[in-house]
């Protein structure tokens, strides 16, 4: 006997909802695609058209420009759709969260949970005032603690590496003015703080905050506008220190000319580094001990890990989401709303830390 599959509904027709969200909805067995929403017709409609293409069931659609029985209340009161996927401007999404549970739907939003931690904690307060016998499941999409290189990274370094002693983050890349992103409008002109820092910045929060696995407690960072037409602060430079004691250091550019994107996570029995998808543990002389490439094409004499086909980071979070309805709870750790908010709090200290010169910043992770 076949099991019921699940009725979703994407909120949001953007790049990210188009090239990830769909087919990571089109390769989950146990969804089943029913409506598209977005605030024109035009980008709804679009979007719908591509996933009916591979698909025998009519997709309907929704937008704030369609009559009242096509716009989101509308969408938000069928029974059918039992779970939405919102992906969404960044300071757009709060309100359509609140309109999401309080219709008592399951709900994976998009990372950042939310523009600021007190918007964030705002919307947490809502949800939990929602009646437990109605209410969903919330959980936030953060496919970085989904990636399968982060997820090892972490492993070692609880297994190898002995008590930490130091860490550090370099993430540094090139935003070019014809870059897709950048080529959306609330991201050319962003009415949220930080810009692509906190946009793509909490995706490194997240990752190096797996791996790390503590809390960071505080921050000093000094920040800088290289690119104008990023729209805001695009480069940091951080000292940071974790609630029991240990230093480590933060360095992000979306405006370097240099690209590399590495952590590293020193402790008493060696090291773990992680250089873009490689994962390399080291003895305390710097000696490799071991060295798994996930890169779709590793390099001559390094291992390659493979992975099924559509488990993919936003596969998986997407997968994982399905399961969690099916079984009544979420993985706290991977999707947890108060996880998402400390993701935040790390930015927004570095962001508010820097606005003042340097000036150490206490996080804001009491949730």
């Amino acid at each position: 006997m076949a099991t019921q599959k699940i009725g979703i509904a994407i909120l949001g027709a953007g790049i990210f909802a188009r090239e990830q969200h769909l087919p990571a909805i089109q390769a989950c067995s146990s969804l089943e695609l029913k409506a598209i929403y977005s605030r024109s017709q035009k980008s709804a409609s679009a979007l719908a058209s591509n996933a009916s293409s591979s698909s025998s069931s009519t997709i309907d659609v929704y937008s704030d420009d369609s009559s009242a029985d096509c716009n989101l209340d509308a969408l938000l009161s069928r029974p059918d759709i039992q779970a939405v996927i919102i992906a969404l401007p960044i300071t757009s999404q709060p309100a359509i969260i609140k309109r999401a549970l309080s219709a008592g739907k399951h709900v994976l939003s998009e990372k950042p949970i939310a523009p600021t931690v007190e918007a964030a904690r705002e919307l947490l307060a809502h949800y939990d005032s929602l009646p437990t016998s109605s209410r969903g499941l919330w959980s936030i999409a953060e496919n970085f603690r989904f990636e399968p290189h982060l997820v090892r990274a972490a492993e070692l370094v609880q297994s190898s590496v002995g008590p930490v002693t130091s860490f550090s983050l370099t993430m540094l890349t090139s935003v070019e003015q014809d870059n897709k992103w950048l080529n959306t409008s609330w991201r050319a002109e962003p009415t949220h703080p930080g810009g692509f820092v906190l946009d793509g910045g909490v995706h490194s929060a997240a990752g190096l905050r797996l791996i790390l696995g503590k809390e960071i407690e505080k921050v000093s960072a000094r920040t800088r506008i290289v690119r104008e037409y990023l729209g805001g602060v695009d480069t940091v430079h951080a000292v940071c220190a974790t609630s029991d004691g240990v230093d480590g250091a933060f360095t992000m550019s979306f405006a370097s000319a240099y690209e590399r994107n590495e952590i590293l996570v020193v402790g008493g029995k060696g090291a773990v580094l992680v250089e873009g998808k490689i994962v390399t543990l080291l003895s305390p002389t710097g000696e490799i001990v071991s060295r798994d490439s996930y890169e779709s094409e590793p390099a001559p004499g390094q291992k390659k890990i493979g992975s099924e086909p559509g488990v993919e980071a936003v596969g998986a979070e997407v997968k994982e989401f399905a399961e969690a309805i099916l079984r009544g709870s979420i993985d706290e750790e991977r999707s947890g709303v108060r996880t998402a908010v400390r993701d935040l709090a790390l930015i927004e200290g570095l962001l508010k830390s820097g606005e003042k010169g340097g000036e150490v910043a206490v996080l804001d992770n009491e949730v």
